[in-house]
C-alpha cells in the first residue's frame, strides 16, 4: 500500500510537470489627465502625469493562469475649502 501511495504521487508530480506552460509579459504606459473631485464644501485637483507598469503572468493549465500587475502613477494633489 505505501509503494502505491508514492507511486500515485511521482505520477502526478510528472503530470503537473509535463504540461506546457507560458510565460506573458505585458508593458503599460500612458498618461492620466487633470481632475477635479468635489466633496461636500470643498474640491481635490489631482493634477495630471505619466503613468506606467506592467504585468507578469503564468498560465498553469487553459483555465487557470497566476497574474502580477504593477502600477506606478506620479501626481500632486491640491485641496481647497
Amino acid at each position: 500500500m505505501k509503494k502505491l501511495i508514492i507511486l500515485f504521487i511521482i505520477s502526478l508530480y510528472f503530470n503537473v510537470n509535463i504540461q506546457a506552460q507560458s510565460v506573458e509579459i505585458n508593458p503599460q504606459a500612458g498618461y492620466t489627465f487633470r481632475s477635479v473631485y468635489y466633496d461636500g464644501g470643498g474640491r481635490i485637483v489631482f493634477n495630471g502625469n505619466y503613468t506606467y507598469g506592467g504585468s507578469l503572468f503564468f498560465k498553469q493549465d487553459k483555465y487557470s493562469d497566476i497574474g502580477i500587475t504593477i502600477s506606478h502613477m506620479e501626481t500632486t494633489a491640491n485641496a481647497y475649502a
